[in-house]
């Protein structure tokens, strides 16, 4: 009888990962997703610019549509103070809306697809967010307040971690009036020149007090000029770095100015006292979150990132409507 040879083969010809290799295993996915986060961080924030950059689109095609329709561009807010009514801009028969502190992101919202929101400040009549002792029929105006207590999404950068609502700021007794992200430049005098005429109704930009501008008026151009640019933490009123979008204010909410850099920091550089605070801690400086510097738009139409490190000089003449200065680079 033939004898029979048979191989008996194991099934399980693998071996379980030692200590060792398991942790080597570890410390590569640990390394290979170190190396990925920032990447993956690089790519959200570069989307949350673009959608910014999308914004001042936006917002600058409703400036210019403005001037398209009324023959010139809009106030940087509707009215005057109470008690300081200057000659021509605001004359002491003027009518009662020439009160207002609605400011020019207000204004421009029938260009903003927004006419529904536009329509209840009642601009005809008592307006919205009046100034002084006279009558408070629109403290009563509900659905305007309402509207004002919320946020267009085309005034609200992905990148701004403000709250919705400012905190701690009253208007007249009317809280949680919803904050923004961008503000309208008044021009390069900032809180040194003091409150009145020289930031309120002759600064140097496109946007102020009651006063408005031809397109002739813009010697510098409107493609070398500001209309707006970034803020942040619009909820605090820590440091006066509150913006309500719908407000118009000198050195806060939706009015500030290039005498600061660029991104610089709440409370520091040259400062002046609010009246929400009275402490002098507002710099009136445009500050954003995106690393490096911040997005503005320029008066015909388009947006741009500018650095921080951009040159004071060069960056004050961006802001200007008439300063003849020679600008070689806006970036």
């Amino acid at each position: 009888m033939k004898a029979q040879h048979i191989l008996f083969v194991s099934r399980n010809t693998g071996r379980a990962f030692t200590l060792v290799e398991l942790l080597v295993v570890i410390a590569i996915i640990g390394v290979l997703v170190a190396l990925l986060l920032p990447a993956i961080q690089a790519a959200r924030e570069s989307a949350r610019r673009s959608q910014c950059v999308n914004n001042f689109k936006q917002i600058g095609l409703g400036v210019l549509n403005f001037e398209v329709s009324n023959g010139h561009l809009p106030p940087g807010r509707l009215g005057c103070d109470y008690g300081y009514r200057p000659e021509p801009y605001c004359p002491s028969d003027t009518e009662v809306p020439k009160q207002s502190e609605l400011g020019g992101f207000a204004v421009i919202l029938p260009y903003m697809e927004l006419q529904s929101g536009y329509l209840l400040f009642d601009l005809q009549g008592e307006g919205m967010l009046m100034v002084g002792d006279g009558p408070d029929p629109w403290k009563n105006n509900t659905a305007a307040l309402d509207f004002l207590r919320t946020r267009p999404p085309f005034y609200v950068c992905p990148s701004d971690l403000a709250e919705p609502q400012v905190e701690g700021v009253e208007y007249n007794d009317i809280e949680g009036l919803g904050t923004g992200s961008y503000a309208l430049c008044m021009g390069s005098n900032g809180p040194k020149y003091g409150i009145l005429p020289d930031v309120k109704f002759e600064n140097t930009g496109l946007f102020m007090y009651a006063r408005t501008f031809a397109l002739r008026e813009v010697v510098d151009g409107m493609s070398r000029t500001f209309v707006a640019g970034e803020t942040t933490n619009g909820h605090l009123k820590e440091f006066d770095t509150y913006n309500i979008w719908s407000q118009g204010i000198r050195h806060v909410t939706s009015l500030r100015n290039t005498e600061n850099p660029l991104n610089t920091p709440p409370g520091i550089g040259t400062t002046r006292a609010m009246k929400a605070t009275s402490t002098p801690l507002a710099n009136g400086a445009f500050i954003s979150n995106h690393p490096g510097g911040g997005n503005f738009v320029f008066g015909d139409g388009h947006a741009v990132f500018i650095s921080e490190n951009i040159d004071l000089e060069t960056y004050r003449a961006l802001s200007t409507r008439a300063g003849q200065e020679a600008v070689a680079d806006n970036s």
